[in-house]
């Protein structure tokens, strides 16, 4: 499946809040008054974190991949333009993403 740069950035946002919940849920486990009979909770927590952390990093990756890509097509649509379609040196962001959907 493809996702967009926005779907990516708004999925991290949503892990990195839950991720701040289960830290904060692991630590009110652990500070519990015997926190041994939250063992099972406290391992959850961190399994699931630890999960979430896995998810987060491949996120952020493919954020960056996507940014360098996207980099890339500039500059070769840049090369590609004539003079007066470029603005001071730079191609609108608008005009790239049309030329880019239209090359699909």
């Amino acid at each position: 499946m493809e996702y967009t740069r926005e779907d990516l950035i708004e999925a991290k946002r949503q892990i990195d809040s839950t991720l701040h919940k289960l830290r904060e849920a692991l630590k009110t486990f652990e500070t519990k008054e015997k926190p041994e009979r939250y063992k099972s909770q406290i391992t959850l927590a961190k399994r699931r974190m630890k999960a979430f952390e896995i998810a987060n990093f491949f996120i952020e990756n493919e954020i960056e991949n996507s940014y360098r890509q996207f980099r890339c097509w500039v500059k070769s649509s840049l090369s590609k333009c004539s003079p007066d379609r470029i603005l001071h040196g730079k191609l609108k962001i608008a005009e790239l993403e049309n030329m880019r959907k239209i090359r699909k």
